[in-house]
């Protein structure tokens, strides 16, 4: 350590400048990715729903999101994050995993093109034009230029201040080191992406050090396939505390990228000829040949490994197991994921969508746990009931913060109007499981004074929950994938409710007049029941009328 400081020292390194360079290239990125998050956003979400059916698929739009977002690392904590909330599969999540890998290599190649001359106009242009801009729209492209022009004047920063090092002795026998010892710049590239914690940079600083001699192109490859395996730090990360699904999720992507790694270092001297032949071929640029290298990485190890994806989910299956409780608790199958509205609150959207689909299934739940209870007399349904109206509570409560953190995202108007209808919807749930319990305590009263409900009364009774079951499962497929039919069936289903309880309450006025009573209690408490169960009809109908504005 003492030897390369005085080094450094003998020909002026400035630590200082390449760090400096360093912070501007990660904030030129970040601030690109931030604004092309916003640009595309609505776009992201819609790819990601409708086009992952098939692992081919998934691999394009892997590769697209991530050439909008300029973060290979976002698509994957974006995907690990929808395996959690359960709106995507774990082979359609290997699928995009495998295409974020190619999108990424969009990076290198806009480096490649060797821009750094033209940075300080993209800064000048987008600042002024961010000074004058009167709209989001305006500011987030002025604010793309100048994180794409961050970029580049970091990059050339950067280069300046490591070109020094070659005339460092230290520095000359670490490179040679690093051409004789491919496991070593393998590790070499695994730590300086787990510090710096983008593989876009430490590629961008491979490129730079190539380009200037600094490393030939034998030590700089393996460097650039352990760049490949450090980025899958952030799959893990934001799999950590996750389900099962979103564990294996990240395993796979960590596996991916091992494989190609030990593949490539199995043909390394094939490899290492091929990119010295497409420099030749194509007239590549220094920079250009490390961008080569990279796209050529990924697309081989993607079209290699992409007819194994489900050999490659069959050992992450095997190697992280079933949790019982994973799959048997119903509060934690849908994850809210804070970071996933960071990456796209569209998306997020639509997690809160598929939570608030599970609490209308444990309504669901209620409402026939409450039947069972009347009509067996069996208190272990009363239980249940309560348990799940505790499960609806809970999930009421943290859809709801989940909705507030969102809110404070811009989204397109549609977004908006089901960010709203969300909120309108909740309330309507979890009333509805407030009418479960209100109804259990009124047949507890009953039983619980040996009364009964006539017959008549007990199939008008039935009745209503037969339309409760219809209801309640049109909303949960509502919530889930809106669309007129579903409407209109909940509309045709409410109105017979409605008149289920006129009859019902019109002929339980005939029967107090001719005095055929339930008992004290049972007639008591009789029309509060119906109404209650009808109530239960009227907020189906409400969460149906805002999804129809939704469709609009």
């Amino acid at each position: 350590m003492q030897d390369f400081i005085m080094q450094a020292q003998a020909v002026n390194f400035d630590g200082l400048k390449v760090l400096a360079g360093l912070g501007l290239f990660l904030f030129g990125i970040r601030t690109m990715g931030d604004q092309l998050k916003i640009l595309a956003g609505s776009r992201m979400k819609t790819i990601i729903d409708k086009y992952t059916t098939n692992p081919v698929k998934g691999v394009l739009v892997g590769a697209l999101v991530t050439g909008l977002i300029q973060s290979s690392s976002g698509t994957t904590a974006l995907t690990i994050s929808l395996v959690r909330s359960g709106l995507m599969n774990l082979k359609q999540a290997v699928g995009i995993i495998m295409g974020a890998n190619i999108g990424t290599t969009i990076t290198a190649i806009l480096i490649g093109f060797n821009l750094q001359q033209f940075a300080p106009y993209f800064i000048v242009v987008g600042a002024f034009a961010l000074m004058f801009s009167k709209r989001p729209k305006q500011e987030y492209i002025s604010m793309l230029l100048i994180g794409f022009g961050c970029l580049f004047f970091g990059l050339s920063t950067m280069g300046d201040g490591l070109k020094v090092l070659a005339e460092m002795d230290i520095f000359r026998d670490f490179a040679v080191e690093l051409s004789n010892n491919k496991f070593a710049g393998v590790g070499l590239g695994v730590v300086m992406t787990l510090l710096i914690q983008s593989s876009s940079a430490t590629i961008g600083i491979l490129q730079s050090l190539y380009s200037d001699g600094l490393l030939d192109l034998q030590g700089t490859l393996p460097i650039l396939f352990g760049d490949n395996i450090g980025t899958t730090i952030t799959a893990v990360l934001a799999a950590v505390g996750g389900s099962v699904a979103a564990k294996r999720a990240a395993a796979a992507h960590v596996t991916f990228n091992v494989i190609g790694t030990i593949i490539f270092l199995s043909i390394f001297p094939l490899f290492y000829s091929y990119i010295q032949w497409g420099a030749d071929v194509l007239g590549l640029t220094k920079m250009m040949q490390i961008a080569f290298a990279h796209a050529s990485f990924n697309v081989t190890t993607t079209i290699v490994l992409l007819p194994f994806i489900s050999v490659l989910v069959f050992i992450v299956t095997k190697l992280i197991k079933d949790n019982e409780e994973d799959s048997d608790n119903i509060e934690t199958t849908i994850v809210l994921d804070p970071k996933l509205i960071k990456e796209s609150p569209e998306v997020a959207i639509s997690v809160a969508y598929s939570a608030t689909s599970e609490m209308a299934l444990i309504c669901q739940k209620m409402v026939i746990n409450t039947r069972k209870f009347i009509v067996t007399k069996d208190t272990k349904y009363a239980r249940r009931v309560e348990n799940n109206e505790e499960m609806v509570n809970d999930l009421n409560d943290k859809i709801s913060s989940y909705l507030v953190e969102i809110g404070g995202y811009s989204v397109s108007e549609k977004n908006n109007i089901m960010h709203n209808n969300l909120f309108y919807s909740l309330k309507d749930l979890e009333r509805i499981g407030d009418q479960c319990i209100n109804v259990v305590n009124y047949f507890e009263e009953i039983y619980s004074a040996s009364e009964h409900l006539t017959t008549i009364a007990m199939e008008d009774v039935i009745k209503i929950f037969d339309l409760l079951d219809i209801l309640l499962d049109n909303v949960t497929k509502l919530l889930v994938e809106p669309s007129q039919e579903l409407c209109d069936d909940i509309s045709e289903t409410e109105d017979k409710l409605d008149d289920i309880e006129v009859s019902a309450k019109a002929a339980y006025i005939e029967r107090v007049k001719s005095k055929k009573k339930m008992g004290i209690i049972a007639t008591t408490v009789f029309v509060d029941i119906i109404s209650d169960l009808e109530r239960i009809g009227d907020h189906c109908y409400n969460i149906s009328s805002r999804s129809e504005k939704v469709l609009k």
